[in-house]
């Protein structure tokens, strides 16, 4: 199936249930198989009317609260063992200085 036939019946299927596209919590869909894309349009035709995002993504993290982009985040994965296993700072401290202010200044 070529991209603008997916996206086409992508489109149709969300008008049928009734969601606004461009409150999709994922902006691109991405596969490298067609029988993934296949089977992808096959659940989201078979969903009734009315379902939501969360049915139509059953994989949207529990946490994220849909109608808040703030809450749509992704917790730290390392990406292998080169990597740090937990996130390696601290909270960040802001420190404003008053225009025209320097290092000495602080002391």
């Amino acid at each position: 199936m070529d991209t603008a036939s997916f996206v086409e019946r992508f489109r149709h299927e969300l008008r049928r249930i009734g969601l606004d596209e461009e409150s999709s919590p994922y902006g691109v869909l991405a596969s490298g198989s067609e029988e993934v894309v296949g089977e992808f349009l096959a659940h989201v035709s078979a969903l009734p009317v009315g379902a939501t995002w969360r049915d139509v993504y059953p994989d949207i993290p529990k946490h994220w609260d849909l109608a808040d982009e703030e809450t749509w985040t992704s917790p730290y994965r390392p990406l292998g063992s080169f990597d740090y296993p937990t996130v390696p700072c601290g909270p960040a401290v802001l420190i404003r200085l008053p225009l025209g202010s320097t290092d000495s200044d602080l002391s």
